[in-house]
């Protein structure tokens, strides 16, 4: 793990970590709600020997988090006690992440890029919740730090690629969307390795390669259950469904079906209209298993992209723009919450144009793991849009992008100011 942690790498954060803890003491929900229902399941079900039900495999999410959880609800620990769990994940992850940007920047830059991590509204928010985005952007940082390793220092490259794959593995057990980033970039990196048999790019293979061994106890558990090489899940047909939704003044957010079904839809203003549009078939939907379901989404789905493709790419730019801002929802006006991201996110989206204009211009100058990583966090970008596009969903990469563009700014952009020239009068 990190060697030469000290007091320093705790106390310099330490002013943030409080923060978090009066948030979470003061905002945080007593019960359980939402997806940590979810998640404490799955964590019951793994501490009786299964994950999901074999004849009806219904699964929704990897089991990264619910592992973490599952001792904790094994001994019945209180739900405030999982959420001050989220302070220590980020409280590592803030060390990963400052030890990482130390290998491009000076102190002062990297200690304002990490709370600016760690400030940012949708971490803060995920804190005072039973889900996985706080572990997610340790086993970022944690990936980052040592898969950066490999190329920055001297130290033993078998125990960098292993320690980085079990980051990444990790990550895509709690995040399964990382799961098709990872097999999409390796496919992408095989030819360079092919072609160049460059040691930057075996590097880089082997990574992702090792990641995917961590991941083959699951891969093959699920191949158990469902039959299918490569399965992820079983919830993927779902969300192509909302996010191929064809009705006007719907944008392709997912929606949860109890919220039409069994009438949970306090929070949204046309419930009716939702009703009316969806109730028919997720009635019919809903007799079906889980796989079968899973099938008829996608299939309808499809349906929808191919006869209202312009309706389609609506729903793609609402989702690009929900990831960043947090508006707009399916039949929700605009809520308080979302003002938070607009400051924050305008400069985020600023910096990556900004940086990727530079990145482009200076191409051939940047080093082969910084263009690895940022294929890496584009992969992901353009695969979260097509699903859901959600801020507590781009909390993954986040680190990635502060990561690049402070690398690429610093490597290429100088701002100097000019001495004014004292103006000599004479009388």
């Amino acid at each position: 793990m990190i060697k030469q942690i000290n007091r320093k790498d705790v106390l310099r954060f330490l002013p943030l970590l409080i923060i978090y803890l009066v948030i979470i003491f003061v905002f945080a929900p007593d019960e359980f709600r939402g997806d940590a229902i979810r998640y404490t399941q799955y964590a019951k079900n793994i501490a009786q020997g299964f994950y999901a039900d074999f004849q009806d495999p219904s699964i929704r999410n990897g089991p990264g988090y619910p592992l973490v959880l599952t001792l904790p609800v094994l001994l019945e620990i209180p739900s405030i006690f999982m959420r001050i769990l989220n302070v220590v994940f980020v409280a590592m992850a803030l060390i990963y992440f400052y030890k990482t940007l130390s290998f491009y920047l000076k102190k002062r830059e990297v200690l304002i890029l990490c709370y600016v991590l760690g400030l940012y509204p949708a971490l803060v928010r995920a804190s005072t919740r039973v889900i996985s985005e706080c572990l997610t952007v340790l086993l970022v940082c944690g990936f980052l730090y040592y898969f950066l390793r490999l190329y920055k220092t001297s130290s033993n490259k078998r125990t960098n690629i292993i320690l980085s794959g079990l980051f990444l593995g990790g990550l895509a057990l709690t995040k399964i969307i990382f799961g098709y980033v990872i097999l999409a970039l390796l496919i992408a990196s095989l030819p360079f390795l092919i072609l160049k048999k460059n040691k930057k790019v075996k590097y880089g293979v082997l990574t992702l390669i090792f990641s995917l061994f961590v991941c083959t106890p699951y891969l093959i558990y699920t191949y158990s259950v469902t039959n299918k090489i490569y399965s992820w899940g079983t919830h993927g047909g779902e969300m192509l469904y909302w996010r191929s939704n064809p009705f006007e003044n719907e944008y392709g957010d997912w929606i949860s079906h109890d919220i039409i079904l069994y009438g949970n839809d306090a929070k949204y203003c046309d419930a009716e209209a939702l009703r009316q549009n969806h109730g028919a078939f997720l009635r019919e939907v809903y007799t079906l298993t889980a796989m079968e379901r899973d099938e008829v989404f996608k299939e309808k789905a499809i349906e929808n992209m191919k006869n209202h493709p312009v309706k389609y790419l609506e729903n793609t730019v609402a989702s690009a723009f929900r990831l960043f801002y947090n508006y707009p929802y399916t039949y929700i006006p605009l809520k308080t919450s979302s003002y938070l991201y607009y400051i924050p996110s305008s400069f985020l989206v600023i910096s990556i144009i900004v940086g990727l204009l530079v990145g482009l211009y200076n191409r051939r100058k940047i080093v082969f793991e910084v263009r690895f990583l940022a294929a890496f966090a584009f992969i992901f970008l353009g695969g979260i849009i097509l699903l859901d596009g959600r801020p507590r969903h781009l909390i993954a990469i986040v680190p990635v992008i502060i990561l690049l563009i402070s690398h690429v700014l610093n490597q290429f952009v100088q701002i100097k100011f000019k001495e004014r020239q004292p103006t000599n009068l004479s009388i």
